[in-house]
């Protein structure tokens, strides 16, 4: 990596940096200063879906390639970095809260080993609140029933002369007689049939949700002896 003078810092404002895979994380926005170092280690990335969101990420293994800026971190883990101010220097709270997220950390000078951090799946449940209303109302139904209804009828019967007439004499020769029938009278009442009641009850079903986490690889390359 060329050292970040002024002439690479000019250089590389503006370009686009692409995670391991090759991915568009942003162009660079600016370089804010390191507490430790004159030299700017980190640069500050315009992300999200407008580029207003700025996301700070570290320089200390950035590759200038093609016109672009590839890191060895995926856009997920970028995206998931610490939010810090847009001031123009980092505190030490600052870098140091950086270094654990990308997974970056102090080295001896005879020490090769190298920290790897990987995402954490952390599920949270949130209740979603629903509203019903109970309501009454009226169905029509058609229903029919067979009522028994009696009706008077005449019969003919033949009795003694002597005895003597019931009835209305029309005429002379002429008996008449009112016949009654029943007819049926249909009508509705309300009456209580039945009584509901609402019953809240809490059920417990499994949710699978397919998050994705990354974690960060190491890459190595063979350097030939200068010479």
């Amino acid at each position: 990596m060329p050292a970040l003078d002024a002439e690479t810092l000019n250089r590389w404002r503006d370009l686009v940096v692409v995670d391991a895979e090759g991915a568009t994380i942003g162009p660079i926005a600016g370089f804010p200063g390191d507490p430790d170092s004159e030299r700017p280690a980190w640069a500050l990335v315009r992300t999200g879906l407008f580029g207003d969101k700025l996301t700070v990420v570290p320089l200390a293994e950035a590759v200038e390639h093609g016109g672009e800026i590839r890191l060895p971190y995926l856009k997920t883990q970028v995206r998931r970095a610490p939010q810090i101010g847009s001031g123009g220097r980092l505190s030490p709270a600052e870098r140091a809260l950086l270094e654990w997220h990308y997974g970056l950390g102090a080295r001896d000078a005879d020490d090769d080993a190298m920290t790897r951090s990987e995402e954490e799946l952390r599920t949270t449940i949130r209740a979603r609140t629903r509203r019903f209303r109970l309501r009454r109302y009226v169905v029509v139904e058609e229903v029919t029933c067979i009522v028994p209804v009696r009706r008077e009828v005449v019969r003919l019967d033949e009795v003694p002369a002597d005895e003597p007439m019931r009835g209305d004499v029309v005429h002379p020769g002429e008996f008449e007689l009112v016949l009654r029938r029943e007819e049926p009278v249909i009508g509705t009442r309300v009456v209580a049939y039945e009584r509901v009641r609402l019953v809240k009850e809490t059920s417990v079903r499994p949710a699978m949700s397919p998050p994705t986490c990354a974690r960060s690889g190491l890459n190595w390359n063979t350097i030939a002896p200068a010479g």
